[in-house]
């Protein structure tokens, strides 16, 4: 009979594998969606099926206990998609803090990334989304944003700031009458 300590530690190992196994099935359902050109396949050949954990494959990164993925860059590769899974890629890796995309040809819209309850840096910059930028309030940890030159830039709405009251419009303002002579 093995001594009790070394259980939890197998359950853990068990458990941690299991883990890194589906956030590689995650990964490469990803990369499946997208159109990958000649010229980026180099960048792709890390991600192998056959990967015990997706820690080494090229724009990913890892962190904290059990090595989750807590980063995703694919800058600059032209790759597209009609349609990118967010809410599917989101919802496999509970981990994943920054989430980085810019300068592809990516399209469709982006409301699955509000799946992302981890992120904190979002980059989709210079790409084909087609659709009105969502609420993305329930990114409570979200500190960075870059969606610059999106095709369809239109924010998701934003708490109305208070109007001044009409008593406060002309406080502090000085009016300068000058006499003309």
């Amino acid at each position: 009979m093995a001594p009790a300590p070394a259980l939890p530690l197998l359950l853990l190992f068990l458990a941690t594998g299991a883990a890194a196994a589906a956030e590689v099935d995650a990964l490469l359902s990803f990369k499946s969606a997208l159109t990958v050109p000649p010229a980026a396949a180099p960048f792709f050949a890390t991600w192998d099926a056959a990967a015990a954990d997706p820690c080494g494959f090229a724009g990913v990164s890892c962190g904290g206990a059990g090595r989750r993925v807590t980063g995703l860059s694919l800058p600059g590769l032209n790759v597209s998609a009609e349609s990118v899974p967010f809410a599917d890629l989101c919802a496999a890796l509970p981990s994943l803090a920054a989430l980085s995309l810019p300068e592809n040809s990516l399209a469709g819209g982006i409301v699955g990334v509000v799946a992302c309850a981890a992120l904190q840096e979002l980059t989709l910059a210079f790409n084909g989304f087609d659709s009105a930028i969502p609420d993305l309030s329930p990114l409570t940890k979200l500190r960075n944003l870059n969606v610059s030159s999106m095709s369809e830039f239109t924010l998701f709405p934003l708490p109305a700031s208070p109007q001044p009251r009409a008593q406060d419009t002309h406080k502090g303002k000085q009016h300068n009458r000058s006499r003309r002579t």
